[in-house]
């Protein structure tokens, strides 16, 4: 092996040994998992719950909000709005017992939003974006307000930014609700709109400043607008990628310098003005999947190639048919996806071949469906949680039900326990005895 060879190895190792560092296996430190892929590696998770049965705690929740919850250590962390004043809140709740450790008021304001409010009010406030947790039980809380805060784990404030301030108003139709994601010592936030968008990464224990990369490409109307997160891609044989959907565009980034890695405009086609993007880049197998909102078109891309990819060999398969809002799973070679009207369906991920599609849900859904122990969860609206076997045919384990209520959020695993988010009520879920 080449000198030149040998360093690049154990860069990544390196960098892989630092991922481990943050993101210990029980731990579901931000949005969908410590990189974003909906992937949890324990085992011994609950199946089987009831309303009655198999809840450990139901904590009722200040305000309400669609974050979904952040789990490190001994804690729980969620964002809240309380209409009542408008207040912002960062909530940290016990794992154990499900009291409310402390609430910690970040300010007050509304969603900067130009869309009609009852297209989304219903389903969208300041307190979307879900925060993201170091393994200090620092907590990082984004609101759709711009607020950006850094508290440590007693609550205490170390610092903050107001983002439209420092880098530009907001000009998204139904507003901001991209969560952060924290990787190593760097926290990333990515805004894509009608105005100058960009991905923006802070040292997490300062909040300055240390990359800021302009992402700005072409397109009409709504398709300007992007809801989606950041991920990050861990690859055996390259360095993690930061993923950033929007625009028509998918994109990854070198997480120390801010460069561009290689961008694929393959999405929509330039008049197709109403082609939002609502779900997160899906990753995993050194793959993404990105859809749009306009007509679910899916792309798969392998993620090992430079510069502009659109049209090359680099795009494995396109297939309509996809969800607008959930966000997919990669795991095993499959993905896993389920629709607002809760259809899901199951492909092979290097030949975009279905599986799989049937009715899981009874009704409608907005979270994403997330893998563990050779299962995979899907939450609809009302709290009803189906739960299917991993594979290539479709096989249900269980049937489980929470309080009818308002689910939007993705559910968190860690330790052995599921926490579930209703818009004011957060549970904690370990399962009935005969199940585990």
């Amino acid at each position: 092996m080449s000198f030149s060879r040998l360093l690049t190895v154990t860069c990544i190792l390196c960098l892989m040994s630092l991922v481990a560092a943050h993101a210990t296996a029980d731990s579901w430190p931000g949005f969908r998992g410590a990189s974003g892929d909906g992937v949890s590696p324990e085992t011994g998770i609950p199946s089987h719950w009831t309303e009655t049965e198999g809840v450990a705690w139901s904590t009722p929740l200040r305000g309400l909000g669609n974050s979904s919850p952040a789990v490190v250590g001994d804690r729980i962390y969620l964002t809240s709005f309380d209409a009542k004043d408008q207040s912002l809140w960062v909530i940290a709740v016990g794992r154990g017992t499900g009291e409310v450790v402390w609430e910690k008021r970040i300010g007050q304001g509304d969603l900067i939003a130009y869309g009609p409010p009852d297209l989304y009010q219903h389903r969208h406030n300041p307190a979307t974006a879900s925060p993201c947790v170091d393994d200090d039980g620092n907590v990082y809380a984004f609101f759709g307000t711009g607020d950006l805060v850094c508290l440590d784990r007693d609550g205490n404030e170390v610092w903050r930014h107001y983002i439209p301030d420092e880098y530009g108003p907001y000009d998204l139709k139904f507003g901001m609700a991209s969560s952060p994601r924290l990787w190593g010592e760097l926290l990333y936030i990515t805004c894509v709109h009608k105005g100058p968008s960009y991905v923006l990464a802070l040292n997490r224990k300062t909040g300055k400043e240390v990359w800021l990369a302009d992402r700005n490409y072409l397109a009409m109307g709504d398709a300007t607008d992007a809801y989606t997160s950041p991920v990050v891609l861990v690859q055996a044989d390259h360095a993690p990628q930061l993923i950033v959907t929007g625009c028509n565009h998918a994109d990854a980034y070198d997480l120390s310098t801010g460069k561009r890695v290689w961008s694929d405009g393959g999405l929509l086609l330039p008049e197709e003005e109403y082609g939002r993007i609502n779900a997160s880049p899906t990753v995993g197998d050194g793959m993404v999947l990105v859809n749009s909102a306009k007509n679910q078109l899916c792309i798969a891309i392998r993620a090992d190639g430079q510069g502009d990819i659109t049209g090359s060999g680099h795009e494995l398969w396109k297939s309509k048919g996809m969800a607008d809002c959930p966000t997919a799973t990669i795991h095993g070679g499959i993905v896993y996806s389920v629709r607002d009207e809760g259809v899901g369906a199951a492909f092979d991920l290097k030949t975009g071949k279905e599986l799989w599609r049937q009715r899981v849900l009874p009704g409608r859904t907005q979270a994403s469906p997330v893998v563990a122990d050779g299962k995979v969860y899907f939450l609809a609206l009302d709290g009803q949680c189906v739960v299917v076997r991993e594979g290539t045919e479709y096989a249900v384990v269980s049937k489980n039900s929470l309080p009818v209520g308002d689910y939007y959020a993705t559910p968190a695993i860690s330790d052995g326990m599921i926490f579930v988010r209703e818009r004011s009520r957060l549970y904690g879920i370990r399962g009935t005895a005969a199940a585990q």
